[in-house]
């Protein structure tokens, strides 16, 4: 019940952003999701948090590509994507 009411309140579509703004923002949710969680996160929860006009996919490829050079990195873990620490 407390899920329902939180997502009603979630502007996944972001409607009134620019593209290159909207992109930015569902970024930072799929990163926000990630890093708060302990365990590997499915497309499924991950597409919870984003507009219908996204792909998951490519937004964790783009945030994938903004950590290169950073001490983590996202990794596909049993069926879903989570932080981990890089290795060197």
């Amino acid at each position: 019940m407390a899920r329902q009411r939180s997502e009603a309140g979630l502007d996944r579509e972001l409607a009134d952003l620019p593209p290159e703004l909207r992109w930015r923002e569902w970024m930072r949710r799929i990163e926000a999701v990630l890093f708060a969680s302990a365990s590997p996160v499915p497309r499924e929860y991950l597409a919870r948090v984003v507009g219908q006009g996204a792909s998951v996919d490519l937004l964790v490829e783009d945030l994938a590509a903004d950590l290169e050079g950073r001490a983590f990195e996202i990794a596909k873990v049993a069926g879903g994507w989570m932080f981990r620490t890089r290795l060197a």
